[in-house]
């Protein structure tokens, strides 16, 4: 699988994290056996974005296979998705089409969001990123309290999200990871009682345009 060991550019980005916050934050080193990973080169390599892509769904099969991949490397990477006090709360958009765009709450599972405007959430995600058969949208907490962990939140989600995104490509789909927050999915996040904030987007499906290099 196209993803990155721990030892490259993993281990740099923590490191300056956690020179900024102070040895008291940083967590116990966690190791991955060498062959856990693609070599960097090669996963650069393979790593291109897709905007467009075709209206074939991805198979259920295949997106629980991408996201147990990516969960499983965050989590011997950096911990549970609540670990070190820097929790992420992952959400699952499968668009179907005609108003039917289930939303799922990643936890051990997945646990459909029971709301009337998915469907109008999922129009405005499309227009906001791309109009993808599969989004993942990462939140974290927006309480007072998780302010000082933006940083730590933010690493932990680009981790996450690329972690998707590169499963994905290594499962024969193309996707582009996208670092702007979404303001309608966190008022939506809202209107449902949850304190979270948006923080990034993966965006996967069967591609159809030309693919361009990632900088």
């Amino acid at each position: 699988m196209p993803i990155f060991a721990e030892d490259e550019p993993a281990a740099a980005v923590r490191s300056m994290m956690w020179s900024r916050q102070g040895a008291a934050a940083r967590p116990q080193r966690r190791t991955i056996a060498a062959d856990a990973g693609t070599p960097l080169r090669e996963a650069l390599r393979r790593r291109r974005s897709h905007r467009e892509y075709t209206n074939a769904p991805v198979p259920a099969a295949l997106i629980d296979l991408v996201l147990s991949t990516a969960l499983q490397t965050h989590r011997a990477q950096w911990g549970a998705l609540d670990d070190e006090g820097a929790a992420l709360g992952p959400y699952l958009l499968v668009r179907e089409g005609r108003g039917r765009d289930p939303l799922y709450r990643v936890r051990s599972g997945l646990e459909r969001i029971r709301a009337q405007d998915t469907g109008k959430l999922a129009c405005a995600l499309a227009e906001h990123y791309a109009a993808a058969p599969v989004m993942l949208l990462i939140t974290g907490p927006a309480g007072p309290g998780a302010a000082h962990r933006y940083g730590d939140l933010l690493t932990r989600a680009g981790a996450l999200g690329h972690a998707f995104w590169m499963a994905a490509v290594g499962f024969g789909l193309d996707g582009c990871m996208f670092g702007k927050a979404c303001s309608e999915f966190t008022g939506f996040l809202r209107r449902g009682g949850r304190d979270a904030r948006h923080l990034l987007t993966v965006t996967i499906g069967y591609g159809t345009a030309p693919s361009t290099e990632s900088a």
